[in-house]
């Protein structure tokens, strides 16, 4: 059997039941072990898949919503860059909203650099800091806040969005792939955030690649309701062409701290 009609079961086969063992994939492709074991890890290198005990896996699960604590000290770099793209889509005047998050956080560190902008947030550490600031005005909705995220998530705060339209709506998330799009540990982030991925005049997705391929239990939309993603140069390269006919792709390289 050709390489390609292998890659086109293997893929078919994991995708449906998640979980896939070699022996599993040497019978349903009439192989050997060893060209499946070569498969196998062409496609984990390639980020189709993932390498775990005696087989692969389709897409990491995200069980539990992690603390801002735990995500703050995580790929740091690369959500500094990942900000610095998105502050170049800010215009001083313009009205924007941040969803809550740590790579969010990031950008509003940047705000300084803009003058009257009207920032709409959920996340109580950014509507603090860019009040320090003082250069822009903030507005942050109401609601229940939930202590993991630092964040204002319920009814109070859906109420908001329903009646307003910035130009621009920055989402973030926990996790994304090519089948599910992006998804939620909690039912309650996943409808907040279902409602962000259409809120603005333009919705951009800011989400590093240690999310890629991951997926938690509540859906938040496809990848093609955003007008672009912007993420890292990590993202696996075979997975470009894909992601790129769901959406437009902004890919930037890591800050690098200077010792």
């Amino acid at each position: 059997m050709q390489q390609s009609k292998r890659t086109d079961l293997i893929l078919e086969h994991v995708k449906k039941h998640k979980h896939a063992t070699i022996q599993e994939l040497v019978d349903i492709t009439s192989s050997s072990p060893a060209t499946i074991r070569r498969d196998v890890n062409r496609l984990a290198d390639s980020g189709f898949v993932f390498r775990e005990r005696g087989g692969i896996s389709f897409g990491r699960a995200i069980s539990r919503q992690p603390t801002t604590a735990e995500k703050q000290a995580e790929n740091l770099g690369v959500k500094k860059a990942i900000a610095h793209a998105a502050l170049g889509h800010i215009k001083d005047g313009m009205t924007v909203f941040l969803d809550a998050g740590t790579t969010n956080f990031e950008l509003a560190t940047l705000l300084i650099e803009r003058h009257d902008v009207t920032v709409i947030t959920t996340d109580l550490r950014i509507a603090y800091h860019l009040s320090e600031a003082g250069n822009n005005q903030v507005i942050i909705a109401g609601g229940n806040i939930d202590n993991c995220s630092q964040s204002v998530i319920g009814a109070y705060s859906e109420h908001l969005l329903d009646n307003i339209i910035p130009d621009i709506c920055f989402c973030t998330c926990s996790a994304f792939d090519s089948s599910n799009g992006v998804t939620s540990p909690t039912q309650e982030k996943a409808v907040l955030k279902r409602k962000l991925a259409t809120l603005g005049k333009m919705n951009i997705l800011l989400t590093d690649s240690s999310k890629f391929n991951c997926v938690a239990t509540h859906k938040i939309a496809p990848l093609g309701t955003y007008d672009l993603l912007i993420s890292d140069t990590e993202l696996p390269a075979k997975a470009h062409e894909g992601l790129e006919d769901m959406v437009p792709l902004e890919l930037v390289e890591a800050v690098v701290a200077a010792d």
